[in-house]
């Protein structure tokens, strides 16, 4: 990294303490740059976590947990709230985490409460949780612009080999992962020959070389295609008999979507008095919350959303992209 883009990063950083009236706790690169696959040409993706004074805690109107600084230039800065944060942490939520654990830190790496939030997260994390994001993002991106080619975008394979990696260490290694991409590939047992191509096409990307349209490379292809194949079978419920045992049970579904974007789910148990809540936030991610969770409706809530154009049909499908469309339905 250039001095003049470190200095430039720490000002912006001072500034947004001065116009926000915050103090920040944390900041790390995200990214490219973390996962050590950036070219010169790469952006920097700094995020930070922030704290307010305490009086501004204790007010009806809670300020906005969200700090987002307009793109400008190679410079994509923002950050969240330390209550959110800590809130996600509690849920393992996968870029907090490797936040927590970037290699690339500007401010307060070694800091007693930031050593401690990275131990909590090593201790703690969820790996069910860190397995689906993982294997949502290398599926969807498998599917979209490798499977299938005879070319493709060559950069596309790191954002396959990159997850994939992650999945295969969380198998292996039974630890939360590095974010260093060469890191978790020297720590996994993958054949030479795989592990040699992927370490060429780093160099190649760091090198700013022209990763555009080429032919397939068939060991990563077949890597690939394998390795995803024998995942799907283990992190991949029966959706179907999901569906017809959840339909048996005699459940009521109600799905709204908020103001704010979040759809909100509410699932009715016959017999029960109860009703479970569920919140979707965001187009193409989940978080499943509620006193005893139901399992199964989370699982739709995951296929349904991270793959719309092959959703299934039927009573779930059907709810869940009625309030994408602003309806309320019920079923």
């Amino acid at each position: 990294m250039s001095e003049d883009r470190s200095a430039a990063i720490q000002c912006i950083l001072r500034q947004i303490e001065a116009e926000h009236h915050v103090y920040i706790l944390y900041a790390c690169e995200s990214g490219s740059r973390a996962w050590g696959f950036a070219s010169a040409s790469s952006d920097y993706d700094v995020r930070f976590i922030y704290a307010r004074h305490p009086l501004a805690y204790l007010r009806l109107d809670v300020p906005r947990d969200v700090i987002e600084i307009p793109i400008k230039d190679d410079l994509d800065i923002n950050g969240w709230d330390v209550f959110k944060a800590l809130r996600l942490l509690r849920k393992s939520n996968p870029p907090l985490l490797e936040w927590l654990t970037s290699p690339i830190a500007y401010r307060g790496n070694e800091t007693p409460g930031i050593s401690a939030l990275r131990s909590l997260a090593r201790q703690g994390f969820s790996q069910n949780v860190l397995c689906y994001h993982y294997w949502h993002m290398a599926r969807g991106n498998w599917q979209q612009y490798l499977r299938g080619k005879s070319e493709v975008i060559l950069k596309k394979y790191l954002y396959v080999l990159r997850p994939l990696a992650t999945l295969l260490y969380l198998e292996q290694c039974q630890s939360l992962p590095p974010v260093d991409f060469i890191e978790t590939i020297s720590a996994i047992q993958i054949e030479s020959e795989v592990c040699e191509h992927i370490l060429a096409l780093i160099k190649q990307k760091r090198a700013g070389d022209e990763m555009g349209m080429s032919v397939a490379d068939p060991v990563l292809h077949g890597f690939i295609a394998i390795e995803m194949a024998r995942i799907e079978e283990q992190i991949t419920p029966d959706y179907d008999a999901q569906r017809r045992t959840m339909l048996s049970q005699g459940i009521e579904i109600k799905a709204f979507v908020k103001e704010n974007g979040t759809i909100e789910v509410y699932e009715h148990l016959q017999g029960r008095e109860s009703f479970h809540r569920y919140w979707l936030i965001e187009s193409r991610r989940y978080e499943v919350s509620g006193t005893d969770p139901l399992p199964l409706l989370a699982s739709y809530l995951r296929t349904v959303i991270g793959e719309i154009e092959h959703g299934y049909e039927g009573s779930f499908a059907e709810v869940l992209l009625a309030s994408f469309r602003g309806e309320k339905a019920s079923v």
